[in-house]
């Protein structure tokens, strides 16, 4: 996913609701920069055009695409059997 604009952006992740997903966690934040946060802790501010890549159950993500302001990104890879993008 890809944050677009506002709510997620400026916040933290667990003011913007992604901490504590059910049947999924953030496992990774990307910067515009290149700079990677893996496992980003709950006070990570999450900037305009990060990329945050989910893993988890599938059933998941139909809660994340519901959030405003987060854009999924069209990249997947599988990795260890399970898909992560």
């Amino acid at each position: 996913m890809q944050t677009s604009r506002a709510p997620p952006a400026g916040r933290t992740i667990e003011s913007a609701g992604l901490r504590h997903l059910r049947g999924l966690f953030l496992a990774d934040l990307q910067r515009q920069d290149g700079a990677t946060v893996p496992s980003p802790p709950p006070t990570t501010i999450i900037l305009q055009g990060d990329k945050l890549t989910f893993a988890g159950d599938i059933q998941g993500m139909q809660h994340i695409l519901s959030l405003p302001g987060l854009t999924p990104i069209s990249e997947w890879r599988r990795v260890g059997g399970g898909c992560l993008g």
